[in-house]
């Protein structure tokens, strides 16, 4: 029997019907976890306000990779804290590897720790109208016993890009005043709200503990704030309590950041002026912002995202959490200003990587088209085969070129397009060349470099997969992609009438298409690389599954889609996560990555196995590794907080967080971020795989379209999900999208 359609109700005429399904800072909370600091797998929870970023470290009270762009602080743990009881020794949460309770809002960090009838909270927010990071920390007797002798000292680290800095003590507000010792000018003020029993500061741990240990930390022992100040490495604050039973004591710790000192004095003075109210006022800011993405004609972005309204939990997880990586990735000076840029990752990256932007197009052409227009237009001046990123702050391009980033250039124009209809873009002059003709050479120009063979040599693994070293050379997928922009060129070229230009490179992506089909493992459901030498060397990466499903799926032979799912599913998938490498290929033993080896997978590898599986009719298998109905799944991850650069692959011997893969670690040998654009890519794949909306150059393409109230029309869905996306807009209509199950 088929699914029955469900029935809109009043699609615009009231607001209950979507925003009712806007979420809310709290509503995309991570669930409470649970480690020790010896936990060194786990990825504490990191935040921003959309230009400032920092990260909790494995410590009730500490952070780190604290950082305003331009400024940042030097490595280490800032504002960790030591405790002795009773005269006992003076030790912190890492010696004594107390469980931590960790939990992450967009707004905050919230963190508890329990010791011998002694509950130690802290909350950590980045205010959103200064440059200031805030941290509240309360102490709870939850014995019966008084608490007689209790000595607190809160560690912190003055130093600004090194691991010193100049640093005076204000004595009136109970403040570190800090400068940069290097040739980046940085100044930072760290202080507290209540006076301290004693504070100091020095250069190296031996002497900071011995002092701390000793209880020695008193007022003058820091130069006056007129001296030029003394250079140090730890600073720090002593309190000396006693704790009736049932009571509480309070202290709120402020570290103000920047380039300009007068700036950092002002942005200390008003988050000091208002420390208690620092963590509400940023959810009230990020609740604002959230609802703003979601709503059309908001003053925050020049789009809007679909609104999903779903009884199932897990969907409507995985896609909140999706779009929310638009937000956290969103940058500008103030919070709740429009957009300068979308970064790729935080914390501690000030950059843009084009494959990262190109993965979350789709959604960012919907949010902030502008926004993309204005990064594709600076990409299109800098060449983007010059490098693999560029740093928003500085402008610079970095490191060497990723082979993938002309078909990301191409891949963001085309969703620029198809979703806004702003074709006369495409005659815009830059640099003396239009659009189109920019657009076109860099989609084509790999042919100046085509062998006999009619494949392209891509580099070697720092132009690839940086870790997996025998993915080199001519490899599937980027010469998958090649035909790819060959054909969107050829489109663009008959959009403005040049048909005999478009003709002759349709003809060669489909030679193209036919020498990749030559690296086809048979029957295997993975592909070679072709090396110099001649040599075919089988390499078991998803990065083929993905990048052929997406560019050529067309070319593929129905047999070899079959071969590539069944080696996605059996070798590669696990029930809430991935190998990005099979455990079985010899590359394997070469790295512990995360993101693209073995060991785990980068964030949108998932999306791109979702879309695969989607596309040749697995809807089911589709949504059951999501975790639609209750199961775990994919949506499970994001029980840890919002989507991270890469997760341990979640299969036997990984790594596992509440019984789903674990999010990796910023920490040698993984090196992942805790928050990442890519994430977004979920929403995509939602909206136009899951939803079945087809989007093409001139609109929607979707065969049945129909007005409603005379103000939206009605996309039906492909069956198969009780739910519908609100304020679908493509080419300035507003559509609504609804499945059935």
């Amino acid at each position: 029997m088929p699914p029955l359609r469900v029935q809109p109700a009043a699609l615009t005429g009231t607001d209950g019907d979507w925003r009712a399904s806007i979420p809310t800072s709290r509503s995309l909370g991570a669930d409470l976890l649970v480690h020790p600091p010896s936990e060194r797998h786990f990825s504490p929870p990191a935040l921003t306000n959309q230009w400032a970023m920092a990260q909790a470290s494995r410590d009730i009270t500490a952070y780190d990779t604290y950082s305003v762009p331009p400024a940042a602080t030097g490595e280490g743990r800032h504002a960790e804290l030591f405790f002795g009881l009773s005269g006992d020794d003076l030790l912190s949460c890492e010696w004594l590897d107390l469980p931590i309770t960790y939990r992450w809002y967009p707004h905050a960090v919230e963190r508890q720790v329990s010791y011998r009838g002694m509950e130690m909270r802290s909350v950590l927010a980045l205010s959103t109208t200064a440059d200031a990071l805030v941290m509240t920390v309360m102490a709870t007797n939850r014995s019966a016993d008084r608490i007689d002798n209790l000595h607190l000292f809160l560690k912190t680290l003055v130093g600004l890009h090194s691991l010193v800095s100049r640093v005076a003590y204000e004595r009136a507000s109970h403040a570190f005043l800090c400068r940069s010792v290097t040739d980046q000018a940085a100044y930072a003020i760290q202080s507290v709200d209540r006076e301290p029993t004693g504070y100091g500061a020095h250069t190296t741990w031996e002497g900071w503990y011995h002092a701390a240990y000793s209880q020695r930390f008193s007022p003058g022992a820091l130069d006056t704030p007129s001296s030029p100040g003394t250079v140090a490495t730890y600073g720090g604050y002593h309190f000396h309590l006693t704790l009736e039973p049932g009571a509480s004591w309070t202290v709120s710790f402020v570290h103000a950041l920047g380039d300009d000192e007068e700036a950092v004095r002002r942005a200390h003075d008003a988050a000091r002026s208002r420390a208690d109210a620092v963590a509400r006022e940023a959810e009230r800011a990020w609740d604002e912002e959230i609802a703003a993405a979601f709503t059309p004609g908001n003053p925050r972005f020049s789009g809007h995202l679909p609104v999903l309204a779903t009884s199932d939990t897990n969907l409507k997880r995985l896609y909140d959490m999706s779009c929310l990586a638009y937000l956290l990735l969103k940058r500008t000076r103030r919070m709740g200003q429009p957009a300068l840029v979308y970064a790729t990752g935080m914390p501690g990256w000030d950059v843009c990587f084009l494959w990262d932007t190109q993965q979350a197009s789709f959604g960012l052409a919907l949010l902030d088209p502008l926004v993309l227009r204005r990064m594709i237009r600076f990409w299109i001046r800098k060449d983007p085969g010059a490098y693999f990123a560029t740093n928003y702050v500085s402008g610079q391009a970095i490191g060497e070129p990723y082979a993938i980033n002309d078909y990301a250039l191409t891949f963001m124009v085309r969703n620029y397009l198809r979703v806004t209809g702003d074709h006369d873009w495409l005659r815009e002059v830059i640099d003396g060349t239009p659009v189109l003709d920019h657009v076109v050479s860099y989609a084509t120009r790999f042919l100046q470099r085509v062998d006999e063979d009619g494949l392209v040599d891509c580099g070697g693994p720092p132009n690839l997969l940086e870790c997996v070293f025998s993915y080199a050379h001519k490899v599937p997928a980027m010469n998958a992609i090649n035909v790819w922009t060959l054909r969107q060129a050829a489109a663009l070229l008959q959009c403005a009438g040049r048909d005999g230009e478009a003709a002759a490179l349709l003809q060669r992506a489909d030679r193209v298409a036919r020498a990749i089909l030559g690296l086809y493992v048979p029957r295997q459901g993975y592909w070679n690389c072709k090396y110099p030498d001649g040599r075919l060397v089988p390499v078991r990466t998803c990065l083929d599954f993905n990048l052929l499903f997406e560019a050529m799926e067309q070319d593929l032979p129905a047999g070899v889609k079959e071969e590539m799912v069944h080696f996605f599913t059996t070798d590669l998938m696990t029930e809430t996560w991935m190998h990005a490498l099979s455990p079985d290929d010899p590359d394997a033993a070469s790295s512990v990555r995360t993101d693209h080896q073995d060991n785990g997978a980068f964030a949108a590898w998932p999306a791109y196995g979702l879309l695969g599986l989607l596309r040749t009719g697995r809807r089911a298998d589709a949504l059951r590794w999501i975790g639609v109905g209750g199961r775990r799944g994919l949506a499970t991850v994001t029980r840890q907080g919002p989507w991270g650069q890469a997760y341990f692959h979640g299969g036997a011997g990984s790594p596992l967080e509440e019984d789903a893969a674990m999010k990796a670690p910023k920490e040698f040998p993984y090196l992942e971020r805790y928050a990442v654009i890519t994430g977004a890519m979920y929403a995509s794949v939602v909206i136009e795989e899951l939803f079945g909306l087809r989007v093409d150059w001139g609109g929607v393409v979707n065969p049945t379209v129909g007005e409603i109230a005379g103000e939206a029309a009605r996309v039906e869905g492909r069956p198969g999900l009780d739910a519908r996306l609100y304020n679908v807009a493509v080419h300035g209509q507003e559509y609504m999208i609804e499945g059935v199950l």
